[in-house]
């Protein structure tokens, strides 16, 4: 089954378009999507606000390609999941498992558990640009593939100051974050950070590079403030493949270490943010 709507602006399994004044609330697809540039699951391109969204579907396109919004500009997201396959098959664009780029908006509360694969410049596990935005309680278990030298991270792939400050707080990966090709960048949490914050992160899942690049636990290059945050042993040889950024509060834990409540005493809000423990279904 193929579900698409098209627009000037992009391709999306509802609309293909969100006003500033739109929104789009409690909606599902469950049929693949394909398109070019601004392709999303729900959303080509949005500059609204959207909530209680899902995604089954598998998308691919060639520009920004997300597994819920293609492009976020400005716009608000929350409470939204996407299981489906994102992929972007153009070598300038970003694939993101919730977002392909988010340009200076904020996405709250996502999860994203199917597999993301970018050939373009940047790939993560909830989105592939953070460009100026916030990201905040989100998390990423699907496996997260760059090749072509992208910038590949398990949450997003490059979290870049932009006007405005970036960032990602309240967010892990577990899943398989691998890059490669020349200059590639590979992190558990982000592939590059530039000028961006990273807080009260964590990162269990193995991340690989191939060819010439850098890998970290936590990210594959940091140009900003890293803190409160963890990478499990043996994910990564180093916290942060590369850079000049500020590194603070951060360390290697064992898994025992991961599931003690004691290693997140400095994190805000513990028994609120975070928890430790089995979530009732």
């Amino acid at each position: 089954v193929t579900w698409v709507t098209d627009s000037t602006y992009g391709t999306g399994g509802i609309a293909g378009y969100a006003a500033d004044s739109g929104a789009v609330r409690n909606a599902c697809n469950m049929g693949s999507v394909s398109g070019s540039s601004n392709v999303g699951g729900i959303i080509g391109y949005s500059a609204g606000t959207g909530s209680g969204l899902y995604n089954t579907g598998s998308v691919t396109g060639k520009g920004y390609v997300g597994g819920i919004i293609g492009k976020n500009a400005l716009g608000s997201i929350a409470s939204v999941y996407n299981t489906g396959m994102v992929t972007c098959s153009g070598d300038s664009g970003a694939a993101g498992g919730i977002i392909g780029l988010n340009d200076r908006g904020s996405v709250t509360c996502a999860y994203n558990s199917g597999s993301v694969k970018g050939s373009g410049y940047y790939t993560g596990g909830v989105a592939g640009w953070n460009k100026g935005g916030t990201l905040q309680y989100v998390c990423n278990t699907g496996t997260v593939t760059g090749v072509l030298g992208s910038d590949t991270g398990g949450v997003a792939g490059y979290n870049q100051n932009y006007n405005t400050d970036a960032s990602v707080q309240y967010a892990y990966n577990t899943g398989a974050v691998t890059a490669s090709g020349s200059g590639s960048r590979a992190g558990g949490i982000v592939g590059k950070n530039s000028g961006a914050l990273l807080t009260q992160v964590y990162n269990t899942g193995q991340v690989t590079k191939t060819g010439n690049g850098t890998a970290g636990g936590l990210a594959g290059s940091n140009g900003g403030t890293i803190e409160y945050a963890y990478a499990l042993e043996g994910t990564a040889a180093a916290l942060v493949g590369a850079g000049t950024g500020t590194v603070s509060d951060t360390a290697v834990k064992s898994g025992t270490e991961m599931q003690t409540r004691a290693t997140y005493e400095n994190w805000d809000g513990f028994g609120t943010n975070w928890q430790i423990g089995t979530l009732a279904a």
